[in-house]
């Protein structure tokens, strides 16, 4: 198995998510030859995977369920969507402080001020 067949994403707390086959897993615990990660459905499923320092599976277990491609979806959408909204708002407030500390209104006035003079 292939490290591409592994992505990242967060949960709703901001903590790391691998998504394998439809399946999302939280990180359970380290373990000598890598991470186990568990199926985050765990009160349902005793699906698992275990990846090792190079992010490559190397042990897994079976799901009792299906895979559920359009929740993992989902997740990722919501996640990007945080971090566009985050983005966008440090822009806003960067331009909102920028121009409260520089006072602009104030320089605009005393600039015009000076030329009338």
């Amino acid at each position: 198995m292939s490290a591409s067949q592994v992505s990242y994403t967060k949960s709703q707390r901001g903590a790391d998510k691998v998504i394998h086959e439809g399946f999302m897993h939280t990180r359970h615990k380290e373990l000598a030859r890598g991470v186990k990660w568990r199926c985050d459905l765990r009160g349902e499923c005793s699906g698992y995977l275990v990846l090792n320092d190079d992010y490559k599976i190397i042990e897994k277990g079976d799901h009792t369920h299906t895979a559920d491609w359009g929740r993992c979806k989902a997740r990722e959408f919501v996640v990007s969507l945080k971090k566009k909204a985050e983005r966008s708002r440090a822009n806003h407030f960067a331009k909102d402080h920028f121009a409260k500390k520089c006072n602009l209104k104030d320089i605009g006035s005393n600039i015009a001020g000076n030329l009338v003079d």
